[in-house]
Order: structure tokens, then sequence, then C-alpha cells
């Protein structure tokens, strides 16, 4: 997509513009694209459409590096507003085929495609994507007539070429797949693209040699290429030197200490080779990523049933089992373990069990099919990579909703000191009018704010303070207080400000209730970490397993001394965030939500509240609306949902 970014940044007709100052804020944020800084453009575009909603550039810009950030959602809603503000905006239709596309809404591209022909019918890359949506749709004879007339029009365009070559892989031409990756390397020899699919396309066609000649191109050319390493070790594994390919899948490990699939495979070929028990090392880190996966409990039962460890077999195939109650394969297989073991009447019912579900099968009709009940799956197969449709590949990756990921709430806030050091870190300040009146009556000494950062405050600052609280005529009495609470609190000396609390009244002073359920909160989640010895997290799987024993949190404290903020004070917007985690943290996920949905209503642009609301929708396997919040969240810049929102909310995995 680069190429096109390219392309539109050149093009000033686009700019039609009244003020010097927005032009100027246009162009740092399409410069900002073009040097592949996001977040920075996302923010430059926000200001221009404050001030000026009904210009169609920024909505059409701040699109593109939602879109270069896989928001796919998000793009969309910003190129409907582009086109909206002018009809006519050519690129626009484009770029939103594109994000249609990438969410698998192919006859929605070819509609915005067809108008962007009305629009700019010379642009070269309009026909490349014009091909990449027929050829999705298995329309691949369409497909190639696109792709011939953007290289008509362009002959240097080599995203043409390389997309031909795929369909025409799909056609069963291969002569003339392989001459379309020639030209493309003919006019740049350092494509790792054109070597990487050639490579594939003669893998496919059992060439081999000439596979891995083309494979060590592209790890030549780029030797953290993750794909050309996965694609080289399954080429090896099929020339048998199997030395080579365990060497290729420890070097992704190295690249890539996450990457599923290099685990899968080698735990396979380590099994191939008789090194068992490295094999079942490689299961129990895929296991450590991905706890709900059935099939690599599945495997790694098989592994421990050939090591002899009867028991740790048996639980690997329970715990798949209870996963997918209907998985024939592992009630065949723990039968196995219970006849070994000498339990006649439990291999038995197993056994039984399989038989009646493989019945049920065959009654299914094909698109019911589980591929867990189908006994002629081979779970044994290594993973190809560059296939496509590789369904083993799937289920190694697990549904969005299977997967147990550790993500964390945004923090709760809390009151601290405000230094002008702490401003230069960026926005850390939250306003509100309970802090406002306070640094006004006291001109900022000391300066306090709302906030869910840490903030690095001077010694000497707090020196200050120390010194000024010491002195009878600086503060009022309540205040007073207030500034040696805020100072425990940022030493983090929970406990003594439980212990003021105790020997005082505060429930007359919103600050001060809102200050001690912060610290109530906090201490119950302390406790309970040291209790579990891990952090308190927000697992994204709503379906409780008995086997992990989540334990529900009591916040009930807390959570009552917010909602007496909340009663004094209704539009107290902090009290109802921190409440909704605490709910979150309790896992009231309904409460939760509703409390984050308050915050949104009253502050439209509060970017924590739509991130750890997003987070609760995944949780609850309402993926469309998670999209949609962690894209705003983003778009108010909390980057790290960007990573969450392509990791679990993509519609096109």
């Amino acid at each position: 997509m680069k190429y096109l970014i390219t392309i539109i940044l050149t093009l000033n007709s686009l700019l039609v513009l009244g003020q010097w100052d927005t032009k100027k804020v246009l162009d740092q944020g399409r410069s900002a694209i073009y040097f592949d800084d996001y977040i920075s453009a996302i923010n430059n575009f926000n200001n221009i459409i404050r001030a000026k909603p009904h210009l169609a550039e920024p909505y059409f810009f701040r699109a593109l590096a939602k879109l270069n950030l896989d928001d796919y959602q998000g793009g969309i809603k910003d190129l409907d507003k582009a086109i909206r503000n002018n009809r006519n905006y050519g690129y626009a239709y484009l770029y939103r085929g594109i994000a249609y596309h990438n969410i698998k809404k192919d006859l929605l591209s070819l509609k915005d495609y067809k108008q962007a022909i009305r629009l700019i019918p010379t642009e070269p890359s309009l026909y490349v994507n014009i091909g990449i949506s027929y050829a999705s749709l298995k329309k691949y004879t369409q497909a190639e007539k696109n792709f011939n007339y953007a290289i008509m029009l362009d002959p240097k365009k080599m995203d043409a070429y390389l997309n031909r070559a795929i369909v025409r892989d799909e056609m069963k031409n291969l002569d003339g797949a392989i001459r379309d990756c020639n030209i493309v390397i003919k006019h740049n020899v350092f494509d790792h693209r054109a070597y990487s699919l050639r490579a594939f396309i003669q893998f496919k066609n059992k060439k081999y040699r000439e596979a891995l000649s083309d494979y060590n191109h592209v790890i030549k050319i780029d030797d953290k290429n993750i794909r050309g390493l996965m694609g080289r070790a399954y080429t090896f594994y099929n020339l048998r030197d199997y030395k080579s390919a365990l060497k290729d899948y420890a070097s992704v490990i190295k690249i890539d200490s996450l990457y599923a699939y290099a685990y899968y495979n080698r735990s396979l070929l380590y099994k191939e080779i008789g090194d068992k028990n490295k094999a079942v090392r490689d299961l129990d880190k895929l296991i450590e990523l991905n706890p709900d996966n059935i099939l690599i409990y599945f495997n790694r039962g098989i592994l421990r049933q050939d090591l002899g460890e009867l028991d740790g077999a048996l639980d690997d195939y329970t715990e798949a089992i209870h996963l997918y109650p209907d998985f024939a394969r592992a009630y065949m297989a723990r039968s196995s373990v219970y006849r070994l073991r000498n339990q006649s009447k439990k291999a038995e019912k197993d056994y039984r069990e399989s038989l009646k579900i493989i019945e049920r099968y065959k009654k299914m009709k094909s698109g019911d099919k589980s591929v867990f009940v189908d006994t002629t799956s081979n779970f044994k197969e290594l993973i190809d990579i560059n296939i496509p449709e590789n369904r083993t590949m799937k289920m190694i990756k697990g549904r969005i909703q299977d997967r147990h990921v550790i993500v964390k709430l945004k923090n709760s806030f809390r009151i601290a000191f405000l230094h002008v050091d702490s401003l230069r870190a960026g926005k850390v300040q939250y306003y509100d009018n309970y802090t406002m009146s306070f640094n006004q009556k006291y001109n900022y000494q000391p300066g306090i704010t709302i906030t869910n950062k840490y903030l690095n405050i001077a010694k000497s600052y707090l020196k200050d303070i120390e010194v000024n609280l010491k002195k009878d005529n600086i503060y009022k009495s309540n205040d007073k207080e207030l500034i040696q609470l805020i100072k425990l609190l940022g030493e983090n000396k929970y406990k003594e400000i439980e212990e003021i609390y105790r020997k005082k009244e505060y429930s007359n002073n919103i600050l001060f209730e809102f200050i001690y359920a912060y610290v109530k909160s906090e201490m119950i989640t302390y406790i309970n970490q040291q209790k579990q010895n891990q952090k308190t997290i927000l697992g994204l799987n709503n379906k409780t397993k008995e086997k992990k024993k989540i334990t529900k949190i009591d916040y009930s404290e807390p959570i009552s001394i917010y909602t007496s903020c909340i009663r004094k004070d209704p539009s107290f917007i902090y009290a109802y965030f921190n409440r909704a985690n605490s709910y979150a943290r309790s896992r009231e996920i309904e409460k939760a939500i509703s409390d984050y949905t308050k915050v949104i209503s009253l502050d439209g642009n509060f970017a924590e509240a739509f991130y750890n609301r997003g987070l609760l929708y995944i949780y609850k396997g309402e993926i469309a609306k998670a999209a949609q919040d962690l894209s705003k969240a983003g778009e108010f810049g909390l980057k790290s949902s960007y990573n969450i929102l392509n990791r679990y909310c993509r519609l096109d995995k």
C-alpha cells in the first residue's frame, strides 16, 4: 500500500484549503504517514477535523494512517466521511475498496472500485486491486484481465506481475506464473517477494531444489524473513534434510519467540526423528502461548503416551475433550490409555462415545462438520505457512474467542502532584473542577492533577511541599490533609493512608473518598497477586474452565466508596472509570461496560474508557464492537490499542 500512498501524497490538486495553518498541519500529517509515524499523523488530522469537519482530505489521510495500522473498520468510517464531504473523491473510493477487501467484503470492494474507475480511470493500482478482489472471489479470468490492464497502463507496475503470477498459478499456467516472477526479479534482483512466490510455485510442483535456491535468495536479501525461513525449513523437510530444517525453525524462534507455527512444526519433526522429549518441550511452549488449543493437547497426549507417561497423556486427552466435547479421536486415544491402565470399563465407555460422535458426524451437512470429529484428519503433518487455507494452521492459531491472552486494563486514575517536569512527558494530566479549583486557590503551590500514569516529580519540588506543610498559615486544614494524603499516595504508603482513614471520618469530602477507594482497590489487587503469585489480568476468554479455578475477587468496598463519590457528584467521570475497573476485576462485566459507557457519554474523547470497554467486548466475543472501541482509543492516542486490534479483532483471520 505504501506505493499508492506515495502517489497520493504528491497530488497537490487534491488540496483545496483556505488557511495556511490548516495546510501546514495537513502537510505535517501527510509527512508523518510517509515516514510511517501513523500515530502522529492521526493526531495531526484530529486537530484539523476538530476545526474543519467539512473538509474531505483530513478524514482521507487519517483513514490511510488507520489502514496502515490494520484498523480497517476505523479506516472505512473515515473514508465514509471523506466521501460524504466530497462525492467525487476517487482515491477515497479506491482505499475504501481496499479496506473492504481486507475484511473479506470483496463485493463491496468491487462496488467502490466501479466508482473509482469513473473518477480515476487511468490509475494502475486501481486495476491491481480490482484483480485482487476478483481473485479472492476465485474469478481468476476477470482477475487476470485487470492485472493485464494495469500492466498496459504501467509496464513497471511490479505488484501487477506478482498478483498475476498468483492467479496464473491457480489457473494451472505454471510457465506464465514463473515468467511473471522472472520479470519482477529482472526489474529488481533484491525483490524478495518475487523469489518467495517463485519458490512457493516451484515447491507446489515438487521442484524442491529450485524452490530451495529461491528461498536461499529470500534469506540472503533478508535473513530475518520468517516466511522465507519457514518455507525453506519445509523444503528441507521434503528433501529429508532434517538437520537444516531444525536449524531454520530455531532461527525463526530466535527472531520471534512467540511464533507458534515454528514450535508446532519443530515438535512434529522432533517426533519424527525420535527425539520425543524435545517434541514435548515445544508443545509445552505452545500450550503456554495458547492454553486453550485443542490440537496441541491432543498431540502432546500422543507423545506422552509414546513415552509411557500415561498419567500425562490421560490429562492431555481429557483436556482436549473438555475443550471440545465432540472430539472423537481424543475419546479413541483416551480409550487406548485406559486399556493400557487396565481400566476396561472406562476404555469401553470412551470408545462407544467416539462411535456415537462419528455416527452423528456422518449425518451432518458438510458445512456443519468439525475437523476434530473427522477420524480421517491427519494432525501429524507439518504446516506450510505459504498455503492460505491450511486448516491445521487455523487450529494452531485458534479462534479469537478461544485465546486466553494476558491483556491489562488501562490503570485506574489517582490524584498526584503536578510539576513542570511531569508535563514534558506528554499528556499526563486530566482536569476536573476539584483539582482546578485547588490549583487556582494555591497558585499551583503545589499543583495537583488526576492521572493514571506515573509522574516523575523532582525531589526538590517534594521538599518544598514538605516545608510548606510545616507552616500554619499557608493551607486550610482540610487542604493540608489532602496534600499529605497525595504525598503518601505518591510514595505508595497505602497502609499509612488506611490508618489515617480509620482515625477520621472523611465521607463528606469527595477527593478524600476518591483517594481511599483507589487505595483499597490497589490493596485488594496486590493481596490477590501475592496469593496467586501472578498479575491480575483480564483473560480474553469468556469460557471459564473449572481446572483454571478463576476466583472472583471481592472489590465491593472500593465499589461502594466510588458509588458514594458518584452520588455526591454524578459528573465525576473518574469515579465512574475507576468503578468500572473494579467491576471488571471482580468479573462483573456488564456493570463495568455500563460504567465505561457512562464515561464515554460524559467525555467522548476518553481514550482509556474506549480501550477498556473494547477489551471487555473481546472477552464477551463481541468483536465488531471491540474493533470500534479500540479504533477510537487509537484515534485518541493510545498506541497499544492497534496492537490489540490487529491481534484479536481482525475480521479477515
